[in-house]
């Protein structure tokens, strides 16, 4: 995948952390990571799993706790 793909990615999960329900961290996480399980393709799920655990830092701390939640 590009740097460009994984960038949209980022983005992506990044404007759904910014506009889920806002209910506290832990709720709005779960809500995150449900969405992610939901509606993202496998392919798109691993991609943001390995950007996150190579310790990029561009995720939202709503999204990191999401992602790692895969």
């Amino acid at each position: 995948m590009s740097s460009d793909q994984v960038a949209n990615l980022v983005k992506m999960v990044n404007q759904i952390s910014s506009n889920a329900p806002t209910r506290g961290h832990e709720e709005t996480v779960q809500f995150v990571t449900q969405h992610l399980k939901k509606f993202w393709a496998r392919e798109m799920k691993r991609q943001i799993m390995e950007y996150a655990a190579a310790g990029n830092s561009d995720l939202s701390p709503i999204s990191l706790d999401a992602v790692k939640r895969l």
